[in-house]
C-alpha cells in the first residue's frame, strides 16, 4: 500500500471500527426495536370495542371497554377483567 493509507489507517483506524461497530449495533438493535414500538403505538390507537385481542400473556379476549390507559375485556361469559392498554399482544383479525 501507499504511504498516504497507511498514515491515515494508523491515524483513524480505531474510529474506523468504532464507526462500522456502531452501525451494525443501529441497524441490527435500535432500527428494528423502534418499528416494533410503532407498530405497537399504532396498535393500541386503533383498539376499539367488539376488538378481538390476545394480551402479552396469552388471554384471549374480546374488548367490552376502551378508556384511557386501560380496557375492560369479556374473556368468558359474564367474566371481565381489566388490564392496561400496554398488556394487548396483538388484535386477531376477523
Amino acid at each position: 500500500m501507499n504511504n498516504q493509507l497507511m498514515d491515515f489507517l494508523n491515524r483513524y483506524g480505531y474510529w474506523i471500527y468504532i464507526l462500522i461497530f456502531v452501525a451494525i449495533f443501529y441497524f441490527t438493535l435500535i432500527l428494528p426495536q423502534k418499528r416494533r414500538q410503532k407498530r405497537h403505538s399504532k396498535l393500541l390507537e386503533s383498539l376499539e370495542v367488539g376488538d378481538k385481542v390476545v394480551t402479552m400473556g396469552g388471554i384471549f379476549g374480546t374488548i367490552k371497554k376502551v378508556f384511557e390507559n386501560k380496557i375492560l375485556i369479556t374473556v368468558a361469559p359474564s367474566v371481565d377483567i381489566e388490564i392496561t392498554k400496554n398488556a394487548v399482544g396483538r388484535k386477531l383479525t376477523k
